[in-house]
């Protein structure tokens, strides 16, 4: 972040759920500089099979 500028890595939102589920250093970095905008991406949706 120091070196670039902005986050190398984007942050995981569970798609579903809209709960953030990797990248928690970086959201509190992102917050903490005040950065309006975050790369993020989607996780693909669980589909669970029937048994």
């Amino acid at each position: 972040m120091k070196q670039n500028g902005y986050l190398d890595e984007p942050l995981t939102i569970n798609r579903e759920s809209n709960l953030l589920t990797d990248g928690y250093r970086r959201y509190i970095v992102a917050q903490q500089l005040e950065l309006e905008i975050v790369p993020v991406v989607y996780e693909k949706e669980t589909v669970l099979a029937k048994s």
